[in-house]
Order: C-alpha cells, then sequence, then structure tokens
C-alpha cells in the first residue's frame, strides 16, 4: 500500500505531462488557425476590393460611353436642323465674301435660334458646349462664350483636326482650353455633300462622374502628371497643380474634394503611380478618417498632341471613398477573432470541442453572409451588363455573347437558327416631330409587343439606336418569316401613348432575316440580316426581307 502513492504520483505526472504536450498543441493548432482565419479575412478584403476595382473600370468606361451616346443624338438634331443650316450656310459665305457684318448678323442669329433650347440643354443635362467651326477649322459660334469667335483651332484640337481630315464624326474625351470632357464633333456637309463645318457638344467630367457620389458616395477627380501637362501650350486653368511626395501633378478641379489634398499626401504615390496602365487602390489613413483610394488609367487627347497620341493614356481617375466605418467593422471583427481565440484557450480543459465548434460556426456564418452579398451584387451587376437600361430587354454585349454559343451548337450538331433585324421606319423624324422621350416611350412600347409575340426560347436585344435583333433557336427560314410578318402587322396595329405630346403615335418596322449557314459566324448572318433589312428600307418600309441567295431571297410580305 506504500507503493500507492508513488503510482499515484507517476500517473498525476503523467497526466501533467500530457496534459501540458496537449495544451500547448492546441494552444499552436488555435494560434495557427488564429493566424490563417486573419489571413483569409485580410485576403477576402482584398479580394473584395480588387473586384470593386475593377467594377469601377467597367462602370466609368460605361458612363462615359453613354455620355457619348446621349451627346451623338443631341448634335444630330442640331446639325440637322434646317434653320440651323440655313443659317450656317449664309454665315460661311459672309465668311467667304470677307463681309465681317453680315457674318455677325448671321452669328447674332444662329446664337438667338439656339438659345432657348440651349439653356434647356444646360440645365437638363448640364451640357458644357455646343460650338461651331467652318471647314478650315475657325470658330463660328460658341453657345457657352458667344463673343469669342474667328480663333483657330486646327493645329490644338487633336479631335477637330481628325474629324476635318476624315470628314467623320469624333466622339472622346478630350483635355481643352476651358474644360476637359467628353466630347462629340459632327461634320456639317452642304446640298452638294462637301463639308461646310463642324459642330461640337461637350459635357464635362463632374456630370458623368455625378452618379458616384450619388449611388455610391464615392467622390472623384482626374490626376494628370507633369510630363503631359508640360507639352499644353498653355495650361488650361481648370487644371489645379499639387505637389505630391515631391511630384508635381495636376487636377481637374471639377470633381475634387477638400480631402483629396491630405488623402495623397500620405498615400506614399509616385510618378509610376501616376503614369501606370494599371488599376490601382490603397487604404489611406488621413487623420482620425481612413479612405479607400482608386486609381483607375484615363484614356483621351490633349490640346497641342499629336495625332498619333490621341487615345493614349492621359491621367489617372481618382474615385475614393470613406473606409473609416468598414475599417472599423474589420477591426472590430478582428477583435471579436482574438476574444473567441482566448476564451477557447482559457476553457479548453472543459470545452475545447464546444469552443472550436462556435467559433467555427460563427466565422463560418459571417463568411457565408460575405459570400453571398457578393454573389448578389456580381449576378445584379451582371444582369445590368447585360440589359439595355431604356428598353429593358438585352443588349448587344448579351446578343453577341448568344451568337457565340449558336455558332458553337451548329458546328457540334448543326442546329439551325435564324436571326431578324429590324428597327423602326422614320424614327428620326418621330424624334424631331415628338423629342426624344416620345421616341423613347416608342422604343420601349416596340420591345414590349415584340417580346409578346416571341417564344421562351428567343431571344430580343437591342442592337443600337432603334434597331433591335432577334435571335430565333431551332428556327428556319420559314419559320422566321412567319414570325417576321407576324410581328409586322402587329406593330402596324400599336397606337403608342405620348403624354408628353397628346397624341398617339403610330410605327411601321422593316425587318431582314437570315439563316444560319455552314462556316458562319455571328457578324456574318447579323450582316446578312442587315443586308436584308437594308433592302427592305430601299423598297419603301414596312415590309420583310429575306437574306440574299436564298430561295426566296425576293420575297414580299
Amino acid at each position: 500500500m506504500r507503493d500507492m502513492p508513488k503510482d499515484a504520483g507517476v500517473i498525476a505526472r503523467q497526466f501533467n505531462h500530457w496534459y501540458t504536450r496537449l495544451l500547448a498543441a492546441l494552444t499552436i493548432l488555435i494560434l495557427a488557425a488564429l493566424l490563417i482565419l486573419l489571413t483569409f479575412c485580410d485576403r477576402q478584403q482584398q479580394s473584395r476590393i480588387e473586384c470593386q476595382m475593377q467594377q469601377l473600370d467597367a462602370l466609368v468606361r460605361m458612363l462615359i460611353d453613354d455620355t457619348e451616346k446621349l451627346l451623338y443624338p443631341l448634335a444630330v438634331s442640331i446639325a440637322g436642323d434646317p434653320s440651323v443650316r440655313k443659317i450656317l450656310e449664309a454665315g460661311f459665305r459672309h465668311i467667304e465674301l470677307g463681309d465681317a457684318e453680315a457674318e455677325q448678323a448671321s452669328r447674332d442669329a444662329l446664337y438667338s435660334l439656339l438659345e432657348v433650347r440651349w439653356q434647356e440643354m444646360r440645365n437638363v443635362v448640364e451640357l458644357r458646349q455646343v460650338h461651331f467651326l467652318t471647314a478650315d477649322g475657325i470658330s463660328f459660334l460658341r453657345m457657352h462664350e458667344p463673343s469669342r469667335h474667328g480663333d483657330g483651332l486646327v493645329s490644338v484640337r487633336p479631335l477637330i483636326r481628325r474629324a476635318l481630315a476624315t470628314g467623320q464624326p469624333q466622339t472622346g474625351y478630350e483635355v481643352g482650353r476651358l474644360y476637359g470632357g467628353v466630347r462629340v464633333i459632327l461634320p456639317i456637309r452642304g446640298a452638294d455633300e462637301r463639308l461646310r463645318g463642324l459642330v461640337e457638344v461637350g459635357l464635362s467630367m463632374g456630370p458623368i462622374l455625378e452618379p458616384l457620389t450619388r449611388e455610391m458616395g464615392m467622390l472623384s477627380a482626374l490626376l494628370f502628371p507633369q510630363q503631359l501637362v508640360d507639352s499644353i501650350p498653355e495650361r488650361p486653368p481648370f487644371l489645379v497643380p499639387m505637389r505630391i511626395n515631391g511630384d508635381d501633378v495636376y487636377l481637374d478641379t471639377c470633381a475634387s474634394s477638400s480631402e483629396l489634398a491630405s488623402i495623397l499626401g500620405t498615400a506614399n504615390l509616385t510618378q509610376a503611380d501616376f503614369q501606370s496602365s494599371q488599376p490601382q487602390w490603397r487604404r489611406v489613413a488621413s487623420g482620425e478618417r481612413e479612405w479607400l483610394l482608386f486609381l483607375l488609367p484615363f484614356r483621351g487627347a490633349v490640346i497641342g498632341q499629336s495625332d498619333q497620341q490621341t487615345g493614349a493614356q492621359v491621367g489617372q481617375l481618382l474615385i475614393w471613398r470613406d473606409y473609416s466605418d468598414a475599417a472599423k467593422d474589420q477591426a472590430r471583427c478582428r477583435q471579436k477573432i482574438l476574444l473567441l481565440a482566448l476564451l477557447l484557450w482559457l476553457g479548453m480543459a472543459i470545452l475545447v470541442y464546444y469552443g472550436l465548434k462556435r467559433g467555427t460556426s460563427f466565422l463560418q456564418s459571417r463568411v457565408d453572409a460575405q459570400t453571398r452579398e457578393i454573389r448578389t451584387l456580381a449576378d445584379s451587376l451582371q444582369e445590368q451588363a447585360m440589359t439595355d437600361p431604356l428598353t429593358a430587354v438585352r443588349n448587344r454585349r448579351y446578343l453577341i455573347r448568344r451568337l457565340q454559343e449558336q455558332q458553337s451548337r451548329y458546328e457540334r450538331r448543326r442546329e439551325v437558327a435564324s436571326v431578324i433585324m429590324l428597327d423602326v421606319d422614320h424614327f428620326k423624324q418621330i424624334n424631331d416631330r415628338y423629342g426624344h422621350i416620345c421616341g423613347d416611350q416608342v422604343l420601349i412600347a416596340l420591345a414590349r409587343q415584340l417580346e409578346k409575340a416571341m417564344r421562351p426560347t428567343d431571344i430580343l436585344a437591342r442592337y443600337g439606336g432603334e434597331e433591335f435583333c432577334i435571335l430565333l433557336p431551332m428556327t428556319d427560314l420559314d419559320e422566321a418569316k412567319v414570325l417576321a410578318e407576324r410581328l409586322r402587322q402587329q406593330v402596324a396595329k400599336l397606337a403608342i401613348a405620348c403624354p408628353k405630346v397628346g397624341e398617339r403615335i403610330q410605327i411601321t418596322i422593316s425587318l431582314g432575316i437570315a439563316t444560319w449557314r455552314s462556316g458562319d459566324s455571328g457578324q456574318d448572318i447579323i450582316r446578312r440580316a442587315d443586308e436584308a433589312l437594308y433592302r427592305a428600307k430601299q423598297k419603301g418600309r414596312d415590309r420583310v426581307e429575306i437574306e440574299s441567295g436564298s430561295p426566296r431571297s425576293s420575297s414580299e410580305f
């Protein structure tokens, strides 16, 4: 019996030995798990920010593209106004004759004609510029500054120079003398088709990027490196110099913020960052607040640049938002994780299994919730990227992807398919007579009518402007012709209400059909359907035409 204490002591020492080892092993495991978990959370956070950065880059490109689509019809409506063309013809003729007094009279008449419309466009879309130029690139009338005219712009404005050289419309971002923004320049031709002049409309970047502030709480500014600004003959007054970490840069003040100087001062940015062609992001602590800063490469033209430089990168679009709350949430999350690990360690002797299970469940639920949010946001953004914002039908990008899928199905299984291209007859006259709001109502009503007549497997997409495309899987040419004729008849019966004008508008459509052939790509079948649509237009509109080379290519319904 005297050996029992010794045996008990051995057992106690062994228990203490193994308990200590187990406690040390579990402590190491918890510390390792904690490190892995924190690293995973950091990487998840970085991944979300990088995803947001890519989405922002795509959103900015979409905003600029939408702005060009908005400005182009405005320029077309101005350039196509018979009264405007008549006054411009007279003014240009007076310039050629050297009659300065008559030239000024034409200029005053043109300003009076467009003054009300100009003010409306400034109030509604914050239009920055409507500018008329001669065929020599001489300013004839600036609606925003009518007293300034007669200066030559060919040598300093790349987009104007290219429009005059090619005789084609030009669009894009350009830094000019008074502002930097998106511009659309259209040629104005006389009755003899000879180039008579140009009309330019423009919108500064402030209104274009305003949705970032309104919808997402983000601020923005354009940053230009010193090397680029030094190449400009005379620095534009809206470019404000700033010195960051010993490097001189310039900001477009149209969208800047008072916090930007302190943010950039602590972001450790260099000239290499300012000239980088890849999107970047930084988390920046400035004072008591933390900011999330994105740098997105920006392309365009700058006054004084050569034609070869036009379209190259000109600077960085800075987008930033207050990240303080998110950073605090992240810090609180880390604190909770550390506290949980401490509690697990303290209660390890009796609650190891319970503590680990609870901690894992808690953390997994947070990861799952965040993953669901990311997936929901990604699905929403993908849906928006594939949908036409006006008509709510699919857009051209979605159509091209589905055409590629159809091409693969045809190559594998010879699965037949057809394409219908259609557009509204005399749509420009509808816009000119009733206005663009009624024109939009016409497109929306047309889209709804087309959707009613289609099968669930058919794909309707807005191809551009008033032009729509319908992809008909498992549909041969005869079936496509029947559907096209039914669509034409149903649309002709539509009476579209337009509250702005107090009357109903009736429209007709022209349609072109093509069916899939061996070796076709999506572009091939679209081209043939578009050619058939063009023939329908030439033959009087409100009709269906079939692609050339088909047995009934000249059929008429």
